[in-house]
């Protein structure tokens, strides 16, 4: 199976991938995002906070004492067995001949590696929650993030894991992002104390049809 070379499991396998990825200039003169960066983060910051065991255990372990516990996101993981075992949309994919069809949650197993990139299982109720924390969180260190460290250019600019763009005279902060059947867009608009997000189960995946995948291709054609 060429799944191999797709496969990122655990954190781990996704770190042994950092070494093999090209920059694609030299640091601090361009932004460019990346999965791979903004996990290895994420893991770096989680191992400061639980240091004992596994990178994938701490950054499940700081989720479920810093974010889920406090704003009651009982509905909300990283575990992927544990959300099949919940109420939930099959992922829709698209095959090579461009036909949707549904799919099973298994085909997102090998992205779990990617989990502070992205990789949260939630529901409308709890990603609710959190959007609200966001929208009223006062805590300094927190507006870090909401701050532009890009610099602006054609009215767009980039935060700590959060687009801003100025629309219209508009600030406006978003972040999308998909797995295998899935996609979804955060929108926040703090001046008009607004924020929207849409979930979907249709992905920008395509798959080969198989009872196990083959290979995945991302936002791209063959």
């Amino acid at each position: 199976s060429l799944s191999q070379f797709v496969r990122m499991d655990n954190a781990s396998q996704m770190l042994q991938q950092i070494g093999k990825i090209k920059l694609v200039s030299e640091p601090n003169t361009i932004w460019n995002y990346s999965n791979h960066s903004m996990a290895a983060a994420g893991y770096a910051v989680a191992h400061t906070f639980v240091p004992e065991g596994t990178l994938d255990e701490a950054w499940q372990k700081a989720m479920q004492t810093v974010v889920f516990d406090p704003l009651g996101m009982t509905s909300s993981t990283y575990d992927i067995a544990k959300a099949e075992t919940m109420e939930h949309a099959e992922p829709t994919a698209i095959d090579m001949l461009y036909q949707h069809f549904a799919a099973p949650m298994s085909v997102n197993a090998n992205l779990s590696g990617y989990a502070p990139a992205g990789s949260l299982w939630t529901n409308a109720e709890d990603l609710g929650k959190w959007m609200v924390a966001e929208m009223t969180q006062q805590d300094p260190a927190h507006a870090e993030r909401w701050k532009n460290n890009d610099g602006m250019l054609n009215n767009t600019g980039y935060g700590l894991g959060m687009h801003i763009e100025k629309v219209d005279g508009i600030v406006i902060r978003h972040h999308s992002g998909s797995v295998n059947g899935f996609q979804t867009k955060i929108t926040f608009l703090p001046e008009q104390k607004l924020a929207i997000a849409t979930m979907t189960n249709s992905g920008v995946a395509y798959l080969i049809k198989s009872d196990v995948i083959i290979i995945t291709f991302l936002k791209s054609k063959i």
